[in-house]
């Protein structure tokens, strides 16, 4: 049953026509009923598809979007930082510019004042040995800094005993003595 623009009756509740038996109404062709846009008549009043355990039945292509769940910009979500922290990350900077002024001072002065860039370079290792406990405590950034200082502390005190070790050599040789004695 069509009406008079070829499209396919509808009974009063905007479902397709059927037939006697309950069926959807066909077009001459043997098509099922459509309507005015070309697509396949739906009886809205009908029941959604359902699975075997009486689910919605889905496509398989769309899923149900994840409920929306606000981030947690809270202090705690971020990192457990606090003041006592901020204490550590200062000493993660002091160790490595302890490791920075002990290199300086072994390469600069090592020739005249050989044991004070040693010094300095095992003060900052005795502060990152101090520091290791805490080491989980501190940021990326300040763990990379202890490890970062304990390096140049380390290469300083190196230096260091190289001038120490060259200028014994020197002024076993009477070098030292004469270089002092024509200031």
């Amino acid at each position: 049953a069509q009406d008079a623009f070829g499209t396919p009756a509808q009974n009063n509740f905007g479902a397709p026509a059927q037939d006697a038996f309950g069926t959807p109404a066909q077009d001459n062709f043997g098509a099922p009923a459509q309507d005015s846009f070309g697509t396949p008549a739906q009886d809205n009043a009908a029941a959604p598809a359902q699975d075997a355990f009486g689910a919605p039945a889905q496509d398989g292509l769309s899923q149900p979007a994840p409920a929306y769940v606000a981030p947690d910009y809270s202090q705690s979500a971020q990192t457990n930082y606090n003041a006592a922290d901020a204490d550590l990350e200062k000493t993660a900077n002091t160790i490595k510019t302890l490791g920075i002024v002990s290199l300086v001072v072994s390469i600069v002065l090592g020739c005249c004042c050989t044991i004070a860039g040693p010094i300095v370079g095992i003060v900052g290792l005795v502060k990152a040995n101090g520091l290791k406990a805490s080491m989980d405590l501190l940021t990326p950034e300040g763990q990379k800094s202890v490890n970062t200082g304990k390096a140049l502390c380390i290469a300083g005190i190196a230096v260091g005993a190289l001038w120490i070790v060259v200028n014994i050599i020197l002024s076993a040789a009477g070098v030292m003595s004469d270089v002092l004695s024509d200031m």
